[in-house]
């Protein structure tokens, strides 16, 4: 019900942009929405649900709780498993706060000012001042020649970076959680490419972050050391503003970092790493 008074107020897809097209373009701004939107929705059934349930009502869904199973979800990569809960879990509380300040109109005028990143969802407090800092990177592919084509170019965000450190595919190479949440709290923007050369059956893989202030950028660069060592062992060169790996089952790993800033580059040779960072001349 939450759901169809929402669409029809603000007109979910094209209002408020929460289509296939526009989400694969703009994920961060989706990913804020949508959590608006099931946070809005979860909210709504737990404040009904408390206050109209029947007691059988209420064992009823206990019992159906206890007793669910979802062998898919079960076998589900961990970071997708988090990413499809992000909305509901994160979104709830985004809106539980929205509600407490302001009431149910609060919550109605964010749909007319909607969040644009999923660090305001995960600090509500810095909703709606906290906007994301412009990030952009050079165009990779053209640099490289005609044998690279993108793959994808995008925004990673404070929740995706969490995901990266703390829920990668790599178990082993995991941080802790806590860890995970402080070093991506300092985000302030970012810009990724992906690319990918069928000839050479290689990719290049490049994430530019900038950090909020110095302090916030050396959290993130020492916690992304502590991943790149789970993950590849002791880098072959590493100092306070560089870490690399020459070769790795992925290419070579190469981390730079520069005041507020920190650069990640992953691909096939150490050469075309090195290639790529001096792409970027205001690094």
């Amino acid at each position: 019900y939450t759901h169809v008074l929402q669409d029809q107020t603000y007109d979910l897809r094209e209002g408020l942009n929460v289509n296939p097209d526009d989400c694969e373009t703009t994920t961060e701004y989706c990913a804020a929405v949508t959590a608006l939107i099931e946070g809005d929705a979860t909210l709504t059934e737990q404040m009904w649900f408390l206050q109209h349930s029947t007691l059988r009502d209420k064992k009823d869904v206990q019992e159906f709780y206890t007793n669910m199973s979802s062998p898919i979800l079960d076998s589900a990569p961990k970071y997708v498993v988090e990413d499809l809960m992000f909305p509901y879990l994160k979104g709830l509380t985004f809106v539980q706060k929205l509600q407490e300040a302001g009431g149910w109109e609060a919550v109605d005028a964010a749909y007319q000012n909607p969040p644009i990143s999923t660090e305001q969802i995960l600090h509500p407090e810095r909703y709606p001042q906290d906007a994301p800092l412009p990030v952009s990177l050079p165009d990779v592919a053209a640099a490289l020649g005609s044998e690279w084509r993108l793959l994808d170019a995008n925004v990673m965000g404070e929740w995706y970076t969490y995901l990266i450190l703390s829920n990668g595919s790599v178990e082993t190479a995991r941080v802790d959680q806590k860890d995970a949440e402080k070093a991506a709290e300092g985000w302030g923007g970012d810009a990724y490419t992906t690319l990918w050369n069928d000839a050479a059956n290689a990719g290049v893989s490049v994430l530019l972050s900038q950090w909020d202030t110095p302090a916030d950028a050396d959290e993130f660069w020492q916690t992304l050391g502590d991943y790149g060592q789970a993950r590849w062992d002791a880098p072959d060169q590493s100092d306070a503003a560089r870490m690399e790996w020459q070769e790795t089952e992925q290419g070579s790993v190469l981390m730079l970092r520069s005041g507020e800033k920190t650069l990640w580059i992953i691909a096939p040779t150490p050469a075309l790493a090195n290639q790529v960072a001096e792409l970027l001349t205001d690094f």
